[in-house]
């Protein structure tokens, strides 16, 4: 009969439309990958404009995937580098560069925290561009150590969390200098410690602790103890050829 054909129609367009919908989304997700790993080869070949180029498109094509904005994010972060030791670019040039970048790559990693909150990766990542602000961005210290303290949490084995939550309070002591009360400083300092003295309970011989402690010695104007502690690492470090 006419209406079981139009039934049978119906449903062979509907499916076909469907189908064409899966075909398209699919391809969209495949395209972005294209994309992404251009740009990865773009960025070891050192063309780091590429590089965002290709990921932003990536972001485009497949905005749920998070690697993409973390990656993006370091990318942003290179490219502060590049201009600031880029002799060709004016220092205005460079400042204008570095906020539009900054901007950027805290937008990057905001993005994969929010898509994948659970990934210990972007907390890092995010704790790390925070980190890298500190100075040029009120409040960076804080949201380095936020951002670290949640990676912790989602990964309370590892050393590398407490090791980078003790840097940030180092750098933040460093940055204030003299300006910082005594009492500031010395109880960033203490936080500092707190957390290496776990990520070397974690890990003993994980050295980027074990350098870190020599430096907050070093802040406290316990230079004898900070040279002690340098010692000591240099001893206990494998020759070079052994140890694996």
């Amino acid at each position: 009969s006419h209406g079981s054909t139009f039934g049978i129609s119906f449903f062979l367009l509907f499916a076909f439309v469907f189908g064409l919908g899966l075909l398209f989304t699919g391809g969209k997700k495949y395209a972005a990958e294209i994309q992404y790993f251009q740009g990865v080869k773009a960025a070891e070949s050192g063309d780091i404009a590429g590089a965002v180029s290709n990921l932003l498109d990536a972001s485009r094509l497949n905005p749920s995937v998070d690697a993409y904005y973390r990656d993006l994010a370091q990318l942003y972060l290179a490219q502060i580098r590049l201009a600031l030791s880029d002799q060709n670019v004016s220092a205005e040039q460079k400042q204008e560069i570095a906020r539009v970048a900054a901007a950027n790559m805290v937008d990057g990693a905001t993005r994969a925290t929010a898509l994948a909150p659970e990934n210990v990766a972007n907390w890092n990542l995010r704790g790390f561009i925070y980190q890298s602000l500190i100075g040029s961005l009120a409040g960076a210290e804080n949201l380095a150590v936020l951002s670290y303290e949640k990676a912790a949490e989602l990964e309370p084995s590892s050393p590398y969390s407490f090791t980078e939550l003790a840097r940030v309070y180092v750098l933040h002591v460093q940055q204030l200098g003299e300006q910082g009360s005594g009492k500031e400083r010395g109880e960033a300092l203490e936080r500092a410690l707190e957390n290496l003295k776990i990520a070397l309970r974690l890990k003993q011989d994980y050295l980027p602790a074990h350098y870190l402690v020599a430096a907050v010695l070093e802040q406290q104007g316990k230079t004898e103890e900070a040279l002690e502690k340098l010692e000591e690492i240099r001893q206990n470090q494998p020759p070079i050829g052994e140890g694996g």
